[in-house]
Order: C-alpha cells, then sequence, then structure tokens
C-alpha cells in the first residue's frame, strides 16, 4: 500500500512540474473577446486627406480566431508566431472579387473580412480578404502587465479596390506589412493573455502612373487568448488520478 501511495504522489509532483516548468505555450484566441476596427485615411498631398470609412455598420469590424505561440522563458515572453484570421463578413461588398488582367475586371458584390468605403461610394470601394495576423517579439512578463514596445504586428492578405473617382481597379497585396506596437501594456492573468492593438501602419498606393499616395490604416482593438493545457501535462495529470483511484480501491478491499 505504502508503494502504490508513493507511487500516485510521485506522479501527481511530476504533473505539478509539468505544468509549471513547460516552456513552449499555446493560447486560443477568443473571439468574442477578440476584434480589430480598421479605419485610416489616404494623404495625396492636398490640404486635407481621404477618410477611409466603413461600407456599412460594422463591416470594418473583423473578429478574430486563431492561436498565438508563446515560449514562457522566465524573465521574457517569446512571441514567435500566430496564425490568427479574420472571421469573414457576409456583405456582399463591393467591390468583388477582382479578376487580374488588362484590363482588371471586378466581379459581383462578395463577402470579405473588412469593407471600406474611400471617402464614400462614388469615390471608391475596398474590400480586404484572407486578412492574416501575426504577432512576433520579446516582452518582460512583469507581474501580471508587460510592455508591448518590443512587440510587432504583421498583416498579410489581399485587397480588391475600385477607385471609380480615378478609373483605378485593382489588387493590393498585404505581404507583411508590419508595424512595431508604440507603448502600452499587455497582461498576463492566470490562463488569459490579454494585448490591446492600436498601432497604425502606413503604405505607399501608386494611384496613377508615377503618383503615390500614403494611405494610413489604423487598427484598434484588441487580443484576447487563452492558455491550451498541454497534452504531456493532461497526461501526466490522468495517470496521476489513476494512481490515486487505484490506491483508493485497495484500501476498501482492504476494509
Amino acid at each position: 500500500m505504502k508503494c502504490q501511495a508513493k507511487l500516485a504522489a510521485t506522479l501527481l509532483a511530476l504533473a505539478c512540474i509539468a505544468q509549471t516548468t513547460a516552456n513552449a505555450a499555446v493560447y486560443v484566441v477568443d473571439t468574442s473577446q477578440s476584434s480589430i476596427t480598421i479605419t485610416g485615411a489616404i494623404d495625396l498631398g492636398l490640404e486635407e486627406t481621404i477618410p477611409i470609412i466603413p461600407q456599412s455598420p460594422g463591416s470594418n469590424v473583423v473578429s478574430l480566431q486563431g492561436t498565438l505561440d508563446v515560449d514562457d522563458l522566465g524573465a521574457t515572453l517569446l512571441f514567435n508566431s500566430a496564425a490568427i484570421d479574420g472571421i469573414e463578413n457576409p456583405g456582399p461588398f463591393s467591390p468583388g472579387v477582382v479578376t487580374p488582367g488588362d484590363p482588371p475586371v471586378v466581379g459581383p458584390p462578395a463577402p470579405g473580412d473588412a469593407a471600406l468605403y474611400i471617402a464614400d461610394p462614388s469615390f471608391g470601394s475596398i474590400v480586404l480578404r484572407d486578412l492574416l495576423i501575426s504577432i512576433t517579439g520579446n516582452a518582460d512578463p512583469g507581474a501580471p502587465n508587460f510592455d508591448l514596445a518590443d512587440l510587432t504586428l504583421s498583416i498579410f492578405g489581399s485587397g480588391d479596390y475600385d477607385i471609380a473617382l480615378l478609373g483605378e481597379v485593382g489588387n493590393l497585396a498585404l505581404d507583411g506589412e508590419s508595424a512595431t506596437f508604440p507603448g502600452g501594456t499587455g497582461s498576463l492573468v492566470g490562463d488569459t493573455l490579454t494585448i490591446p492593438i492600436s498601432i497604425d501602419i502606413v503604405q505607399q498606393l501608386e494611384v496613377t502612373p508615377g503618383n503615390f499616395a500614403d494611405v494610413i490604416v489604423s487598427l484598434q482593438g484588441q487580443l484576447v487568448a487563452n492558455l491550451v493545457p498541454e497534452p504531456s501535462s493532461i497526461a501526466m495529470l490522468g495517470l496521476g488520478v489513476i494512481g490515486l483511484v487505484a490506491v483508493g480501491r485497495r484500501r476498501f478491499r482492504k476494509a
């Protein structure tokens, strides 16, 4: 009986050690609490900028899903990468999917992750599709907050645009457009990771041959993710419970 009790205690201890010393961690995004609102402006070098606004209420709000991979190195949280993608809004939005060619052809209105007007419907529209977000970098996991200054947010995906005022139709590739966090703090409370997002990404767009405009895209929102227990930890904990049950059964029989 003593051997059984020692085995159960050892298995439980190993489960606790596996839980507390594991470095790699996966956090699953809480879709109900995670979203990014996209706004911005286009600077054509004029006295006023052209605002980027939603096509319909909420069409510029992207709900997020996916996972974050984080290494807890004790003094440092290392964000390796993330597979976070935008949930498609039902739409339909204009323009539809643009087929490349000479000239490119705009398809019928179609769903997208975010749908925006450039100033108003008569000026132009853009729909972001297949939106992916990655967060990388290091953070000092102070209790419970950590500085975001050394983290980088990158955006991948594509956009279909139709600038009616200029007669321009085409695709906008988001090939890892990125920006560092300007500051602020995230938090790791228990098993819940929260990262507020307040970032401007600036990209140059050739609106006419030889003429460029600065496109300022503002991302505002938050990312909330919950820790997924490691399979090894769950297995060890299960073995510990089995050991305790075995000890209990032996005692019951002897009684």
